[in-house]
Formats: structure tokens, C-alpha cells, sequence
């Protein structure tokens, strides 16, 4: 069944260009592989195609083959933001963190405006907001206890609400 809903997915990839230009209109711009040990995404415009073979699912992109063992898969899905964790281009100065006493995470020294998302350790987004030139706050006081995972333009961190 799991090898089906892939197949399915890969199959709509294949598809004529349209598929692709429908995919961005609706705001899903990336292909997320969720794999037993991490998250990778791919956007749909480096996408060339996706093949099946030796036990494993290969996304060959304009930039380089990622390729996963089938039975590590847990999900495939479309996202509007990517999932890998990495550094993109950003304000040098600026510096994320989570005030355990504040109970809120800060973003302070950037001169420019920063896309903030926070998502939960398990990959649901739980907020996503633009912080100002000079900073701001998020507050998770109200948030449940857990693990959660931060991602600016160019910042990642993790923080464990008690």
C-alpha cells in the first residue's frame, strides 16, 4: 500500500508541465521525503523526474540525485516551505534564541525583515510570522511541553519547553 501512494505521487510528478505550474499556484512549491531519520525537500522547479529502482527512490533535480532506501520512507508530501535543515542567505547579524524565563523566542540584530516558523518536533507547523528590522518576540507560554524547531532566513535552532 505504502509502495502505491508513492508510485501515485511520483506518477502526478510525471506529468506535463501543467502539474508542476497547478502545484506553485496552490502555494506547494517543494516535495518533502520523510524518512525514518530525517526530512529533505526538493522545490518542484529543480524537480526533473523521480525513479524507483534496487530498493530505493531516487529525486534527480537539477542540482544533484537524492535518493532514499524504500523501506526508510514514512511520507512523501507537497509543502509550501522546504524541510531540510540548512542555511540560506541571510542578515549576518542577526541571532535567534528561546528565553526559557520570557517563555518566548527572540530574534534580535536583524537590520532586515526575517521570515520566523516554528514548527513542532514532529514537523507540524505551529507558527509562522515575519519579525521586523531591529527584532521581536513569539511568545510559547500556552504552548504544550516538547521539543520544537525554529527556522529563520538562515537559523535553525531547537528549544525544549518544560
Amino acid at each position: 500500500m505504502k509502495g502505491r501512494k508513492m508510485m501515485a505521487t511520483a506518477l502526478m510528478l510525471a506529468l506535463s508541465g501543467a502539474g508542476h505550474t497547478l502545484m506553485a499556484q496552490q502555494g506547494r512549491d517543494y516535495l518533502t521525503f520523510q524518512t525514518a531519520q530525517a526530512e529533505r525537500s526538493v522545490a518542484l522547479a529543480q524537480l526533473k523526474k523521480i525513479t524507483f529502482g534496487d530498493g530505493r527512490l531516487t529525486a534527480v533535480t537539477t542540482t544533484g540525485d537524492l535518493s532514499f532506501e524504500l523501506a526508510d520512507m514514512k511520507k512523501l508530501y507537497f509543502t509550501d516551505l522546504p524541510a531540510a535543515i540548512g542555511r540560506t542567505a541571510a542578515d549576518a547579524d542577526a541571532r535567534v534564541m528561546y528565553d526559557r524565563d520570557a517563555e518566548c523566542v527572540r530574534v534580535e540584530g536583524n537590520t532586515a525583515a526575517v521570515q520566523l516558523t516554528v514548527y513542532t518536533v514532529d514537523g507540524v507547523q505551529r507558527v509562522r510570522t515575519v519579525v521586523r528590522p531591529g527584532g521581536g518576540t513569539v511568545g510559547v507560554g500556552s504552548w504544550a511541553k516538547g521539543i520544537y524547531i525554529v527556522k529563520t532566513d538562515g537559523q535553525t535552532i531547537k528549544f525544549s519547553k518544560r
